[in-house]
């Protein structure tokens, strides 16, 4: 096998001919054309290699090169040059393979008789993102490419890059929607790395990609990992600066990264099989891209004779063996908000979190980004999309906040979103049907009812609740969270109130609800202290419970404590047994505390994805369980106000 590379003096062209130069054997011949001298690459045991020094647009087709099997072409930028050496091999009969291309290529490659195969696009970037792309896409489906990162630049790639975001048959900021490229005004989506900025561009492969499988949606957006070049890139844009200054930009910004390079294609579909995601990084795209375009060009020969992308090939078929996709099944969420959010995010950014965190974000304040900093996630700053799903930890409309606000744009970008109460009942309702007009979910939380420890006290009560030998409940817990209580009792004992509640102030600061729950009688002491500067604060007691049966005594004195049935006195007298089996074997609150609320954040996130067929995981219990709550939050006494005001 004879094979020309074109270009092999550049950086991907170097990797080009190191990478065929490992799988050609003695008796093939490797012809490098270069302008500089020839790479350095090891002969020992492989083809033969002659080096020629020739220049683009060539004057005359070589006629040593009437016996090649195949041509790839490294050399840049491509718009220069690929036209009219697709053209002298198609006239000459040699398969053609280029790393670059562009549709206006394609259209004039298609328009003359084709003899050969030339396959354009056989890199990461025309190339291995379409590939990707149509490995995840479905029909219906909404699919996000991200791809970028921090990699050198060389002139080369500089001027194909500006060439790229102006070509009349690409597509800045635009996506393709239903079978056409559109302006996009949706939210972006969260970059890779905190320092990265994502930019939307829909490129003429990946159009073309989308109109053969069909998505209802497709979005790809170049990630740029360093400021100060996408700076420069922008302004070579618009004509304002030189390539020069690009370089000179792009090495200040590679002096100044502590982190190694990289690049990713990351591509996510969501569509009637759920949510796929593949992901692929790499420190070098040049020697992937020249990985890619040796493996397109060993395969190229025994392609059927025409002009298109390699992507779309049966040579595509072998880039699989080249890149280690990660295709993982993985729930990515962001959080909003910086004070309870805390609580979320660092048990989300935990390594062992079944749940990748990639962002945090907020309503204007320093702790959300001073929490991403900490966590080393991108800062957030208004609404993005992409992610699967989205904890907001803002305080809502009812106590004067904008987390209402926050959800409805992130249920408009398509993220299931899990909101902490408190949130009133309407705006619980409006959230529901914003989801379901999105095919997507909420649910609001309390957070504390997927302690396991609460979980542990709820399985109790049902079992008692079942046994219908409750008689008396009695609650201690706190203003603050007094919503939270109420939706564990309501899990615990599997009912509502079934009346308004009688409420009496007992002192200052304190107050007691009775009512009927299904035929439990359950009594609540609220502390009701406030500190104007600090509202959340005093929130104590969270949640005690003691339920009275006949037989004896189930006691939860702390929301972190273990249970314990205490039998009455008689049960000792007669020999009746206690009801052991109550009480699961396990004991959760043997854990430490701060694994307790972070398999809470795990649960609850999930609860919120993991809903089956149901697009509102909300129960009518839950609904009218905060309805009460507002109900009683009118009629309650003042808080005694502690603190400042004191």
């Amino acid at each position: 096998m004879k094979i020309i590379v074109f270009g092999a003096g550049g950086t991907v062209g170097r990797a080009a001919a190191e990478c065929l130069n490992s799988r050609l054997g003695s008796g093939d011949e490797l012809v490098l054309v270069t302008r500089g001298g020839p790479p350095e690459i090891d002969t020992a045991d492989g083809p033969r290699i002659t080096v020629r020094d020739l220049r683009l647009p060539l004057a005359e087709w070589p006629a040593d090169f009437d016996d090649a099997d195949a041509v790839l072409s490294c050399a840049g930028p491509s718009y220069r040059f690929t036209e009219e050496l697709a053209l002298l091999c198609n006239t000459h009969g040699v398969a053609y393979v280029d790393v670059g291309g562009d549709r206006p290529c394609l259209d004039v490659l298609g328009g003359r008789e084709p003899t050969v195969p030339i396959l354009l696009g056989a890199g990461v970037q025309p190339g291995l993102l379409a590939w990707l792309i149509s490995e995840v896409a479905e029909p219906g489906a909404d699919v996000l490419a991200l791809c970028g990162g921090a990699q050198p630049l060389s002139e080369a790639a500089i001027v194909e890059y500006a060439h790229s975001v102006t070509d009349p048959d690409g597509w800045p900021g635009r996506a393709w929607v239903d079978g056409a490229p559109v302006a996009d005004t949706s939210p972006p989506p969260v970059p890779p790395t905190p320092s990265a900025t994502v930019h939307l561009h829909l490129d003429a492969e990946s159009a073309d990609t989308a109109a053969r499988i069909g998505p209802a949606r497709l979005r790809c957006f170049n990630v740029v990992d360093a400021p100060t070049t996408a700076d420069a890139i922008s302004r070579l844009v618009s004509g304002e600066t030189s390539v020069d200054e690009v370089l000179a930009a792009a090495r200040d910004d590679e002096r100044n990264r502590d982190a190694e390079p990289y690049f990713t294609i990351t591509v996510t579909g969501r569509g009637r099989v759920g949510t796929r995601r593949a992901r692929i990084t790499v420190t070098d795209s040049y020697a992937l891209s020249g990985a890619i375009a040796a493996a397109t060009v060993i395969a190229a020969p025994a392609e059927s004779a025409g002009a298109r992308w390699a992507s779309a090939s049966a040579a595509a078929e072998t880039w699989s063996e080249l890149v280690d996709v990660d295709t993982t099944e993985t729930v990515e969420s962001i959080v909003i908000g910086g004070t309870f959010g805390r609580v979320y995010a660092q048990a989300l950014a935990d390594e062992q979190s079944p749940i990748t965190l990639t962002g945090v974000g907020g309503v204007g304040g320093p702790r959300s980004t001073d929490l991403a900093d900490a966590l080393g996630v991108p800062a957030l700053h208004g609404t993005v999309s992409g992610v699967d799903a989205a904890v907001v930890a803002v305080r809502s409309e009812i106590v004067g906040g904008s987390g209402d606000a926050v959800v409805d744009d992130l249920l408009a970008a398509g993220v299931s979103v899990l909101q902490e109460h408190p949130v009133d009942a309407q705006a619980i309702g409006r959230h529901l049907r914003v989801a379901a007009e999105h095919g997507i979910r909420y649910a609001p939380t309390g957070f504390y009812e997927h302690l396991p420890t609460s979980r542990r006290w709820i399985r109790a009560m049902q079992r008692l609740r079942e046994r219908g030998d409750v008689a008396h409940l009695s609650v201690r817990t706190s203003m603050q969270v007094l919503e939270r209580a109420l939706l564990i009792l309501a899990d615990g004992l599997t009912a509502i109130p079934l009346e308004p509640g009688r409420i009496v102030e007992v002192r200052p600061g304190a107050f007691l609800i009775s009512a009927d729950w299904g035929g439990v009688a359950v009594d609540i002491a609220v502390n009701n202290r406030r500190d104007p500067d600090d509202p959340d604060a005093n929130s104590h007691p969270l949640f005690s419970a003691a339920a009275v049966t006949g037989d004896g005594e189930l006691s939860w004195p702390h929301i972190h404590a273990p249970l314990r049935w205490t039998p009455h006195p008689g049960c000792a007298v007669d020999g009746s047994a206690p009801p052991l089996d109550l009480i699961d074997d396990e004991d959760p609150a043997e854990v430490d505390a701060t694994q307790l609320w972070a398999s809470a954040v795990h649960v609850s996130v999930r609860s919120v994805l993991e809903t089956g067929t149901t697009l509102t995981p909300v129960s009518q219990r839950h609904l009218a369980v905060v309805d009460w709550w507002q109900q009683l939050c009118a009629r309650a006494p003042l808080p005694e106000l502690i603190g400042t005001l004191q």
